[in-house]
């Protein structure tokens, strides 16, 4: 990788909008890149009490209002459910203000919605930036800068993606609820990398189905999909919440190009093999100091920093995740119909903004800085730690 993009001179202050539990993890992702927390909100009691006590320095409002009022929040982190009858209100409140928004992933179930909130944002020329923070992990971060900015692999020909899990959340009140689940909450992760390496594919092809065991989800539990892109690649995917076989989580991503092959574990490592005429294959294996969990996080919010910073689109913008979105609309259009399903037919007047690989559409002179190794953080990560041999 490239040097490393130093901390950032005087960060931008965060204000949360939503405490519940993933934000402990935003805030420990934040506290390794030294990116100030200043401000929450959540409608629950019990989250603001929590939210105080874990950051005493922050001020902790009842009413979003105050918070958005608040001239000391430059940036706001809104963590809320996804869920359109919450989040349509939300972010009509949240946008009058002109914050900057880091929304956390997926942008919306609905391809109407995210459309819906990119316009409002649009508009009103406020930047929206998703939280989609698969892209920061490790693993993807080297084998996307060895793909995209080094031709590493030459063309892109072919890619799989498998994400082999059992997830049943049970009892939650809106996690896993509702006709979508897998694949708009879990691998909207994989599918973003795809889009994030490839673009846009011209079709999907999917099936679909849900395991009745699994009493906490109402939606799909496992998709199988094929996207065929019109220069020719073909992406293969098998994504299965409802996988009962050996093993923990189970995430690979396999990218084949014309100089040779990359694999990677979000979080954890890449791997690049290359093909020369004289040599033979070459291996090499990317060891990374960037975790998905927390790191992943707080570089989200520092790459959004600093394309606010710097006057550039994000990675991630709303137009940008839109088009994953869309990806994700056709799947389930097509697990109904049975059919392929034409992105275009999905995006519609929109698809005069498709521009090759979404990991193109940001800024190229962002690096990720390296993580303070004295931070004291929330949770325990030595789960998410890699070491040789334990994969």
């Amino acid at each position: 990788m490239q040097t490393p993009t130093p901390s950032l001179h005087h960060p931008l202050r965060i204000g949360f909008v939503g405490c519940g539990q993933i934000t402990e993890v935003h805030r420990d992702g934040y506290r390794l890149f030294d990116l100030p927390v200043v401000a929450g909100t959540d409608v629950s009691p019990a989250a603001r009490e929590k939210f105080s006590a874990q950051e005493p320095q922050a001020r902790v409002y009842e009413q979003l209002a105050d918070l958005l009022s608040d001239p000391e929040v430059d940036v706001l982190d809104v963590s809320a459910p996804h869920r359109a009858d919450i989040r349509r209100p939300l972010l009509e409140e949240i946008v009058r203000s002109g914050k900057p928004v880091l929304l956390q992933k997926p942008f919306a179930h609905f391809y109407v919605d995210a459309l819906e909130y990119t316009e409002l944002f649009e508009k009103a020329r406020v930047p929206l930036m998703i939280n989609q923070n698969s892209l920061f992990a490790g693993g993807v971060l080297e084998i996307s800068d060895a793909i995209l900015f080094h031709n590493s692999l030459g063309r892109l020909l072919s890619g799989t993606i498998t994400h082999l899990s059992d997830f049943d959340p049970g009892t939650h009140p809106w996690y896993g609820k509702g006709p979508r689940w897998w694949l708009t909450d879990m691998a909207v992760h994989e599918l973003a990398i795809a889009h994030h390496l490839l673009g846009v594919p011209e079709t999907v092809f999917a099936v679909s189905g849900r395991d009745a065991t699994q009493k906490g989800v109402e939606g799909d539990g496992y998709f199988h999909l094929i996207l065929r892109y019109a220069s020719g690649q073909t992406v293969l995917v098998q994504e299965n919440g409802a996988y009962y076989g050996q093993g923990e989580h189970h995430i690979t991503l396999e990218f084949h190009g014309e100089k040779g092959w990359a694999g990677i574990a979000p979080g954890k490592y890449g791997t690049i093999s290359r093909r020369t005429p004289d040599t033979g294959p070459t291996h090499e294996q990317i060891l990374t100091p960037y975790r998905w969990f927390p790191e992943a996080f707080g570089l989200a919010m520092h790459h959004f920093q600093f394309a606010l910073k710097t006057g550039q689109k994000p990675l991630c913008s709303a137009a940008n995740n839109l088009q994953l979105i869309a990806i994700l609309e056709a799947a389930y259009r097509s697990a109904e119909s049975g059919e392929s399903v034409r992105i275009d037919s999905v995006l519609g007047g929109r698809t005069g903004q498709l521009q090759g690989p979404g990991g193109l559409s940001g800024p190229t002179d962002w690096r990720p800085p390296v993580p303070r190794k004295d931070a004291l953080l929330l949770r325990d990560y030595s789960w998410a730690t890699y070491t040789p041999g334990k994969i």
